[in-house]
Order: C-alpha cells, then structure tokens, then sequence
C-alpha cells in the first residue's frame, strides 16, 4: 500500500489545525453491492475534522485579569484596606483562586449562597465544604483556618482578665467561643473570687438533657479548676435563645447542688448567635429576683 501525505515535515497537530487533508491509497475493498473500488482509488481523509473536541455543557467564564485593577480583591485591599472589601471579596482573597466554570469571585459568591452567608461560616464543616463543586479539600481547609483565626481574635485573655459583673459580659465572652456552634454544647466558664475568668470548658456536645449533664460532672470540673463561682452555658443552633422545659429543670437542679457544694452558680446562659437569654435577669435562676448584674465582688486591698 502507497501513502501520500501533504507537507510531511509539519507537525501533525499543525496539519489538523490548519485543516491540511492528506490523501492515503488504500487497496481494492469489496463494497456491500459486491463492486469492488478500483485499484489505486486516492481515499481522502480529513485530518482537521479527527479526533472531535469534547462538548461541554458550559460557556467559559473570563478572568479577573478582565476587571479593573482597582475592581481585584487583593488590589483593592491594597489601596483601601480590608474594611472596604465585600463578603465574597474577602472570601475570594481567602480561596486565591477559582475553578474550571468559575472565576474566584463568582466561586465566592456560590459558595456563601451554600453556606446561609458569613453567619453560616462558623457552623459549616470540612466535609460540607470539600463537597461543594470548585472548592475541594484546601480550599476547605484555608477557609476553615481563617474563620477559626477569626474566632480566636475575639477571645484570646491577657493575662490578667477583668472581671465578668454581669450577664451581658459574660455572653460578650463565650458568644463568639459557641454562640455559633452547629451542636448542642453544654459547658461551665469557671471565675475566682473576683468573678475574673479562670477558663472555660465544654462537659456534654449533643442534645442537652437531664442524664447527660449530670452535677457530679459539673462541680468535680469546677472543684478542679480552683472556681468559687461558675456559669452555666449551653448553646442553641437553632438560633431561638428562648429555654426549654427541660433547661429550666436542669438550671434548678444545678444551683440546689452549687449550694450544697457552697459554690456559687451566677447564672446560666443560653447561647444563639450573637443573642442570649440569661436565667438571672429573667428572676428564673431558682427564684431570685430579676437582675442585671451579679453580687459584687469584693474589692482588692489597695496597698500603700
């Protein structure tokens, strides 16, 4: 068998493109009819139209390189700080970069859509963020990394903290620690004489009930921790601060152990997001009267 090709010493890739048609010689085939094709017939193969491109069933999405300068995140941030970013701004700066379909703004946007907006950010998980399409495992992961940084800001203690005299600066302290948490979480924050926060801890994660959190638990870790008072906390993710039966119940039970055990229980807080229902000052903490602040601390001896 003869073969004839066109301009041999181009690339084939460079011959497809350019649509150049080669001419190969095949030998004599017999048709279906029985007729035979003649001998040297020139069969003419179009090399421009094999293989085919692969269909796609989306349009390309252009670059931020088409955007203004002063339109990218990271630019924009340079010239006038991060305030003056939007959520997805800050999350696209945050992901560095988009997917096949999306460029990093538009993944942005998807992906707070997914997630109820930035309050969503802090209950989604690594799983729940690597499923999304153009994220995947590292993006999930500096994402998640730079809420948690986030979080941190809000509570990290000097050394000397000052003291919690109220309910409201209580829940300024362990709101953004659980406020936002996507478990129920029940836990205890430990203060000292002076009502000054020794530390916090969670006791029970899940649905809060009476057989799970039990006093023994609760005073054994406040007895460890050195605290003469404590506040009960516990957290909503429905977003709804307002008590339960069954958290009324578990507040009266808690605070006739803590005066056995001459340990003060100030209050217990329930936690929603950035809102907070207090047993004190709603007078439901085992009778007492409604309240905004706690017993004073007794005051430090001053030295001459």
């Amino acid at each position: 068998m003869k073969v004839r090709r066109a301009q041999t010493n181009r690339p084939l890739a460079t011959r497809r493109r350019q649509g150049i048609r080669e001419s190969i010689r095949k030998p004599p085939r017999q048709g279906n009819a029985g007729c035979a094709t003649p001998e040297g017939e020139d069969v003419v193969v179009d090399t421009h139209a094999w293989p085919r491109p692969v269909e796609r069933d989306y349009a390309p999405t252009g670059p931020l390189s088409r955007l203004a300068a002063h339109d990218r995140p990271r630019e924009k941030l340079g010239l006038h700080g991060a305030a003056s970013l939007g959520d997805n701004e800050l999350v696209a700066i945050i992901l560095t970069k988009g997917s096949r379909r999306q460029n990093v703004l538009e993944l942005a946007n998807q992906l707070l859509i997914d997630v109820g907006g930035v309050p969503g950010l802090p209950r989604v998980s690594f799983d729940q963020l690597r499923g999304l399409f153009g994220v995947g495992a590292a993006k999930a992961a500096q994402m998640l990394a730079a809420v948690e940084l986030g979080r941190r800001t809000f509570f990290k203690l000097t050394e000397l903290s000052p003291p919690l005299l109220s309910a409201s600066e209580a829940a300024a302290f362990l709101a953004p620690r659980y406020g936002a948490r996507g478990v129920e979480q029940f836990g205890i924050l430990l203060l000292d004489t002076r009502h000054r926060v020794i530390r916090s801890c969670v006791l029970t994660v899940g649905v809060l009930d009476m057989s799970l959190v039990h006093p023994r638990e609760v005073f054994r870790e406040a007895a460890l921790g050195g605290a003469s008072a404590l506040i009960l906390f516990h957290n909503h993710p429905s977003r709804d601060p307002a008590p339960s039966h069954e958290d009324v119940m578990l507040t009266q039970r808690m605070v006739q152990c803590g005066e056995m055990m001459c340990m003060q229980v100030l209050d217990h807080l329930i936690l929603a997001d950035n809102r907070f229902f207090s047993f004190r000052e709603s007078g439901m903490l085992n009778g007492s009267a409604p309240t905004a602040a706690w017993d004073q601390p007794p005051h430090e001896a001053v030295t001459p």
